[in-house]
């Protein structure tokens, strides 16, 4: 399957009768900070949105509570990307978080979870679709129009293996 096949998210059509919820072409991006965010980062969102700009989206933030879940999550619904840009465009939205002082971030479709806990090998593979620290740098098996693929359990090894050599998050 084909990476815009296969990332969905579940998405809420306000104003919908019956199911609200319908899958959609999606990302959920996460960020995890150590000690914590400042929720006025939030009133940053513009420069999240405008990474996408060459394209229609439209973004929800969520914020998440809990010491192992990442502290801020951004869904993406992808109504129009440009295909020669959505690489540079997801690295872009993960670089996002860390710029604002997030250890790391990450992204994947429904299935992807909001726990830090998904940075070690024995998770589902495919479930993080791309992943960013400063230190360990960018991460991305499939392009757009290639097969989806999602970190495996080597990258993911290799990600956890760079956050606790900086003894920063417990995994």
């Amino acid at each position: 399957m084909k990476t815009i096949d296969g990332l969905y998210i579940m998405w809420r059509f306000s104003g919908e009768a019956g199911n609200p919820f319908e899958e959609v072409f999606g990302l959920i991006f996460y960020g995890y900070w150590v000690e914590g965010f400042d929720v006025s980062i939030v009133d940053e969102i513009g420069t999240f949105r405008e990474i996408w700009s060459d394209g229609l989206v439209e973004i929800l933030p969520r914020y998440w509570e809990g010491a192992n879940n990442a502290n801020l999550a951004i869904e993406v619904r992808f109504e129009r990307v440009d295909s020669t840009r959505w690489l540079k465009n997801v690295e872009h939205s993960l670089r996002w978080f860390t710029a604002r002082g997030a250890e790391i971030a990450w992204c994947g479709g429904e299935d992807c979870t909001q726990s830090i806990d998904v940075i070690v090998s024995d998770t589902s593979p495919g479930d993080v679709y791309a992943a960013y620290s400063d230190h360990a740098g960018f991460h991305c098996l499939a392009d757009l129009h290639a097969e989806l693929i999602g970190l495996s359990s080597r990258e993911i090894d290799m990600l956890r293996d760079k956050l606790r050599s900086r003894s920063q998050i417990g995994v």
